[in-house]
């Protein structure tokens, strides 16, 4: 989630995830089995329900969205020059659609394009802080976090790299806070290969 789309209401927010998918070795032996990028994503937090795919922009994107909603006039080139191969959004919602939960995952061709994106997501993020606050994220190797206000409401935003993912977990809404954000980072940096 871009810090510049944040001024949005969140009826109206529009964010995709990104992630791409990766591979796996098939038990035949033949080429790699391409792993959905669901699968990169957590099936449950506790709490929150998953939102229907197309719910607040969440679903696949291609670099023009991804592009489009990273807002950064030099978002395609950046993509394109870290290697991007495929993203996706999910949200996730409690029950009284109180607090908002969203994981945008970005996947490249390589570990060091992911870095590359996540030097460019550290940049906003700065950014962001500056208008808000820092938040320290204990856990995840090179995780950059800010917290901010959206409709009135707190807004956390925590993004890292593993192998070839960038991860951007953002939660907002009445009570959330720096150990649900945190929470759920690390869930999604569990759910990342390494390499």
């Amino acid at each position: 989630m871009r810090w510049r789309r944040l001024s949005i209401a969140p009826a109206v927010l529009a964010l995709v995830m990104l992630g791409a998918c990766g591979s796996s070795a098939s038990s035949t032996g033949g080429s790699p089995t391409p792993v959905p990028l669901s699968s990169r994503l957590p099936a449950g937090i506790p709490g929150f329900d998953v939102q229907p795919e197309g719910t607040l922009g969440s679903g696949p994107a291609d670099i023009t969205k991804a592009a489009t909603d990273d807002g950064a006039p030099d978002a395609t080139q950046a993509l394109t020059a870290a290697g991007y191969s495929d993203g996706y959004l999910r949200n996730w919602s409690d029950s009284s659609s109180t607090r908002t939960l969203y994981i945008y995952l970005f996947a490249f061709g390589s570990a060091s394009g992911a870095q590359k994106w996540q030097q460019h997501l550290v940049q906003e993020v700065n950014a962001a802080a500056a208008h808000g606050g820092t938040l320290t994220v204990s856990g995840i190797p090179g995780a950059a976090g800010y917290t901010s206000t959206l409709a009135g409401q707190p807004l956390l935003t925590i993004a890292f790299a593993r192998g070839r993912y960038v991860a951007e977990v953002s939660a907002t809404g009445s009570g959330v806070n720096a150990d649900l954000a945190t929470s759920v980072a690390m869930q999604e940096y569990g759910l990342l290969p390494s390499s």
